[in-house]
This record gives structure tokens, C-alpha cells and sequence, in this order.
């Protein structure tokens, strides 16, 4: 079974509508990372879901979010081996509002 390893959220900016995303890196062995933005903690409401198409791009922007709003922002790594994407687990959950 292929599991890449997890990884972490670095850094969160905020701006105008915006959040700047800096992903903790994970080697070769990933084919790129996954993002997802919520407006609750179970991420259920509100889900925005963007990824990454290599393993080198470690800073995403999640843009047209709601000003002022309060996020909960996750990661993790993904490898794709003939078509088939595997997912590792979930970083730890971190908040940031919106400007």
C-alpha cells in the first residue's frame, strides 16, 4: 500500500478575500498536496478543495473566500501511481480569518 507521509501547514497569510497556504514539504515520494478550506471545523459547510500538480509547489492561494469570515484550513500529500490517487492523513486543523 502507498501512504505518503503528512505534512503540516507552515505558514498562513491572510489578505483581501484570499489565504496564502505554505505546505510543509514531503520529499519525492509525493506527486503533489491537497488543500482544503472550510467555514466549520468538521468541513462540512462551506468547502473549498484545490491542489497542487507537483511536489515542489509548496505555497497555494485559496482566492474568492468571504471577507472577515473565520476558515479552518488542512492539507496532506497525495501520490498518483497509474491513475490512482493515494492520499496520506490530514495535517492538524488551523484557523485564520479572512481581511
Amino acid at each position: 500500500k502507498i501512504v505518503p507521509k503528512k505534512t503540516s501547514i507552515k505558514k498562513l497569510v491572510k489578505g483581501r478575500r484570499y489565504i496564502k497556504v505554505t505546505i510543509g514539504k514531503v520529499s519525492k515520494q509525493c506527486s503533489g498536496y491537497t488543500v482544503q478550506v472550510a467555514t466549520n471545523s468538521k468541513f462540512t459547510k462551506g468547502v473549498k478543495t484545490v491542489s497542487t500538480k507537483s511536489y515542489k509547489t509548496t505555497v497555494k492561494k485559496i482566492k474568492n473566500l468571504k471577507s472577515g469570515k473565520k476558515y479552518y484550513v488542512r492539507v496532506r500529500a497525495y501520490k498518483k501511481v497509474n491513475g490512482t490517487r493515494y492520499s496520506g492523513s490530514w495535517s492538524k486543523v488551523r484557523t485564520v480569518t479572512v481581511k
